[in-house]
């Protein structure tokens, strides 16, 4: 079942040393399961910037059986070998409560679904614009309060500093 999961699973031991590191684990990071045994996962896996808060976890775990991430489903970000963060689902579960202590880590790439929830954003947030730019273009006679709603929602909906329309006027200056 582990050769054969889609997902990253990963087994450390109690001092957050790779022990096991399936071909999905190996396909998602970049790593071989020969290249990460006996490593600190810390080194590996875990962004520069987590690898303090990871280690404290670890140890708090350890010394008194409490964590706030064993036995729970959380988004975290992850390393890649070539040194890119990539967002993952991860949960953690203790394996063996005697000593020492093993841990199994299930991690799901997010990349692909992060990727599709921002694209559908940005769908969603240029339909309102065009539903509010489509709003003033209707509602107005005069070109100028028009325009001026539309340059509005450009400005709310793009995250703009400002948004200029130019017109050519009777003599083709631009105003």
């Amino acid at each position: 079942i582990v050769e054969v999961a889609l997902d990253a699973i990963v087994t450390a031991d109690q001092t957050g040393r790779v022990i096991e590191f399936n071909p999905a684990a190996e396909r998602i990071f970049g790593y071989s399961r020969d290249q990460v045994r006996g490593k600190l996962l810390a080194d590996i896996i875990v962004p520069r910037a987590l690898r303090e808060a990871h280690r404290k976890g670890l140890e708090r775990f350890v010394a008194t059986g409490e964590g706030s991430v064993i036995g729970k489903r959380i988004e975290i970000a992850a390393l890649r070998a070539d040194g890119t963060e990539f967002p993952v689902e991860l949960a953690v579960c203790l394996v063996k409560r005697s000593v020492p202590m093993v841990f199994t880590a299930y991690l799901r790439d997010l990349t692909k679904q992060k990727e599709a929830e921002a694209a559908l954003a940005e769908r969603a947030r240029l339909a309102d614009l065009t539903a509010n730019v489509s709003v003033a273009l209707a509602q107005g006679v005069n070109a100028t309060p028009i325009l001026q709603d539309c340059a509005e929602a450009i400005v709310w909906h793009l995250d703009a500093a400002l948004a200029r329309i130019w017109t050519l006027n009777e003599e083709n200056v631009l105003e």
